[in-house]
């Protein structure tokens, strides 16, 4: 299709009887790539009909969706991305004196500075929150970042760090339930099938072995912190109904999570530690940035355009970075279980962003059909007109 489709859409928008044209936002090159247009641009004799310029519509419409879908399931790999660099940095603040409880207060505080400037740049009313609305600050906050951090750290001195983490990713099966229970969200076959393509992954990937030893209260705060990571996306999901913005949220959950963390632990000379050294400083900043700030704006934002459940299997991503970090980073061997556990989490993933399956298919792939619906519908008028 040549470079003046577009401007044959345009002036061939209204039909004979004298109907207005109608500017088409969806003007788009991908379009004509795509074969969207094609019939349309053949129709030297313009739109007959009102209809035909609403199922265009549909088109673009259907396609602008599935373009912001790709954008929110982006945002949720890369969040999990960043998580994958966690260990990475945690091993790194070690060196400089500063231990896990010290690591959640860097983290999380120096996280909760950059979504203060967020804030400050892009609207400072994004701070107020309504007093009715403190719970759910309080539940990604202390519920959330704080218990399940909590949680996590007894779990691992309890059992191997494999098992530790294989609890802890029961969080995307969790949210699904959770989401159902309480938002109505469906539990399809396909989400079930990608929540278990990617827990079978994260277990591979950890190295799960037969020979493991856990005892019931290793079990529990093992669990506790697969439920406190899953309550996040819960909270979040309120926090977003209620209309705050993704900014305000992450805020608060980092403020109140390094002030819990803070009351809990008070370690003794973290800001000495933190500002010892040049290096020491980028690596506090590094950990705060690159592995809770930018994942959490990342993973709250796929939020607003993805369904719990979904965000959260795409997340689980992050275990297969930390495994690649390890290989490639600290020369540790890549084992065929992991390599077997990264290939069922990449098919998790890859199932989850497949077209519609037809009947009983993910709603999300609604507009999909609509747009192939449309397109049919377009063909067999121009057909039927010989054109």
């Amino acid at each position: 299709m040549g470079p003046g489709a577009a401007d044959h859409l345009r002036q061939h928008a209204g039909d004979r009887r004298g109907h207005r044209p109608v500017y088409l936002s969806g003007e788009d090159p991908r379009f004509y790539k795509r074969g969207i247009c094609q019939y349309p641009a053949r129709l030297s004799g313009g739109f007959q009909s009102p209809t035909e310029i609403n199922v265009l519509k549909r088109i673009f419409a259907a396609f602008e969706t599935e373009t912001n879908m790709n954008k929110y399931m982006a945002s949720a790999l890369g969040g999990g991305v960043c998580w994958g660099f966690m260990g990475f940095f945690t091993r790194h603040l070690s060196q400089y004196g500063i231990d896990a409880n010290g690591a959640i207060i860097v983290r999380c505080g120096l996280a909760a500075v950059c979504f203060g400037i967020l804030i400050l740049c892009t609207g400072r009313e994004q701070f107020r929150i309504r007093l009715a609305d403190v719970w759910c600050f309080l539940g990604t906050g202390l519920l959330s970042l704080l218990f399940f951090t909590f949680c996590y750290f007894h779990a691992i001195n309890m059992m191997s760090l494999s098992t530790a983490a294989i609890l802890l990713y029961t969080a995307p099966t969790i949210v699904m339930l959770l989401s159902a229970v309480l938002f109505g969200e469906k539990l399809t076959k396909t989400r079930i099938l990608a929540a278990i393509l990617a827990f079978a992954g994260c277990a591979l990937v950890s190295g799960i072995g037969m020979g493991m030893s856990v005892t019931l209260t290793g079990l529990l705060f093992g669990l506790g912190s697969g439920f406190g990571y899953a309550l996040y996306t819960i909270f979040s999901r309120f926090a977003l109904k209620k209309g705050y913005s993704s900014s305000t949220i992450n805020f608060y959950s980092c403020l109140l999570a390094s002030a819990g963390a803070f009351l809990i632990w008070r370690p003794q000379g973290l800001a000495g530690c933190m500002t010892q050294s040049g290096p020491a400083l980028l690596w506090c900043l590094g950990t705060g940035v690159i592995s809770c700030f930018i994942p959490y704006m990342l993973y709250t934002y796929s939020l607003t355009g993805l369904e719990n459940g979904k965000a959260s299997i795409l997340s689980s991503v992050e275990p297969v970075v930390a495994s690649l970090v390890g290989v490639f980073v600290y020369k540790e061997p890549m084992t065929f279980p992991a390599l077997a556990g990264i290939l069922l989490v990449l098919s998790a993933i890859i199932l989850l962003n497949q077209k519609s399956q037809g009947k009983g298919g993910n709603p999300e792939n609604m507009e999909e059909e609509t747009a192939q619906t449309a397109g049919k519908e377009l063909r067999q008028k121009a057909k039927a007109k010989k054109f």
